[in-house]
């Protein structure tokens, strides 16, 4: 670690410092180095609680594509889905599909909603870690930051092709089974 061209053993918070490495590794913009015991999740799909900032209505029907600021990080992001919207009286849930047919989140709004970005990149729960774990929402025309959240829980990307595969052994065990009349062929891979 060097800070003030002078090797140290350690630096505090919001120090400006160096860091060099034993070897080459190629690290842009955002890119964190961590713990090899406290990684941190590596997706890109993730539920948060935003509050939505912009006098312009956010309406599902009508999703448009964000910037998304994450850990110094820009990237495209979409609102998929709203899963409901919180009461700011009482913190309980309002359930968006009954109560709000239009799916749609207005100005000082705070919604559940899950992301999906334009690539993976590194973050954390916010519960777990307040600076990786926090986004603001940009809109790509005019520049306005419309939200900002904090990550709750992260979203496991769905293995297309391995559900194909299971739906077609499946299947295919089903046709031995109804013209050859076997019942204990195994196809699992």
């Amino acid at each position: 670690i060097a800070h003030s061209q002078q090797s140290v053993q350690s630096a505090g918070r919001g120090s400006s410092i160096s860091v060099v490495l034993d070897r080459e590794v190629d690290l842009d913009r955002g890119g964190l180095i961590v713990n090899s015991d406290n990684q941190p999740y590596f997706a890109n799909n993730f539920t948060s609680s935003l509050i939505w900032f912009s006098p312009e209505k956010f309406d599902i029907k009508n999703s448009k594509e964000y910037f998304i600021k994450i850990n110094h990080n820009d990237l495209r992001a979409k609102i998929k889905n709203i899963n409901h919207i919180i009461d700011v009286n009482n913190l309980s849930n309002i359930d968006a599909a009954k109560e709000y047919q239009d799916q749609e989140i207005l100005l000082n709004q705070v919604a559940n909603v899950d992301i999906t970005l334009s690539e993976a990149t590194a973050f954390d729960l916010f519960k777990t870690n307040k600076n990786t774990g926090s986004f603001f929402l940009i809109d790509k025309i005019s520049n306005e930051t419309v939200a900002c959240g904090v990550i709750t829980n992260f979203l496991p990307k769905k293995d297309t092709a391995k559900d194909n595969q299971e739906q077609f052994l499946s299947e295919l065990s089903e046709l031995v089974k109804k013209y050859f009349g076997k019942t204990n062929v195994d196809f699992t891979i």
